[in-house]
C-alpha cells in the first residue's frame, strides 16, 4: 500500500507531458524512461524492503549499485523534461531509507539531496535557486522519516519473533 501511494505522483508529471510539444520519438523515450525508472522503483521496494541492521558486502553493494541506476534514470528523466525541483529524485531518497541499513541510508540520502540541489542550481540558476532552495527541504525530512519508518518495521518484526521463541 505505502509503495502504491508513491506511485500517484508521476501521474501529474506524464499527464504534462503527454500535453506538452514533444515529437513522437521523444514522447516514447519519455514513457519507456518513466516506464523503467518505476519499474526498478517497484522492484527495489517490494524485493529489498526493511533490511537489517547489516547487509553483507555483496548485497549491500547489489543494492547501492541498483540505486545508483535508479538515480541514473531519475538525472535522465530530470535532464530530459523536468523543469523546477527535481522531485524524481525523492523516490531514490525513499529507496535508499526503505532498502538500506540506516548509517548507508542517511549517507545515500545526504547525497541525493545535494546533488538534487545541484541539478536544480544548474537548471533554474542560481538566483532562483537561491531564492527557493528550501524546496529541497522534504528530501531530507522524507528520507529521516522513512528510515524511521524502516526501523520501526524491522524492531516489530524483531519482537514478533522474540514472542513466537518465547
Amino acid at each position: 500500500l505505502f509503495t502504491a501511494v508513491w506511485l500517484l505522483f508521476p501521474i501529474g508529471f506524464v499527464i504534462q507531458a503527454l500535453r506538452s510539444d514533444l515529437s513522437p520519438v521523444q514522447l516514447l523515450a519519455f514513457l519507456i524512461s518513466i516506464a523503467a525508472f518505476i519499474s526498478l522503483f517497484l522492484w527495489l521496494m517490494l524485493r529489498y524492503p526493511f533490511p537489517a541492521a547489516e547487509l553483507a558486502p555483496q548485497e549491500l553493494r547489489g543494492r547501492i549499485g541498483l540505486l545508483l541506476i535508479l538515480a541514473a534514470l531519475a538525472l535522465y528523466v530530470e535532464l530530459a523534461y523536468g523543469s523546477g525541483v527535481p522531485y524524481r529524485f525523492m523516490y531514490v531518497v525513499v529507496v535508499a531509507a526503505v532498502t538500506l541499513p540506516t548509517r548507508h541510508a542517511a549517507w545515500m540520502i545526504a547525497a541525493v539531496t545535494v546533488f538534487a540541489g545541484a541539478i536544480y542550481a544548474v537548471q533554474a540558476g542560481w538566483d532562483e535557486f537561491a531564492t527557493s532552495w528550501g524546496d529541497l527541504v522534504p528530501f531530507p525530512l522524507i528520507g529521516i522519516g522513512m528510515i524511521a519508518v524502516s526501523r520501526l518495521v524491522v524492531t516489530v518484526r524483531e519482537l514478533q519473533a522474540a514472542r513466537r521463541e518465547i
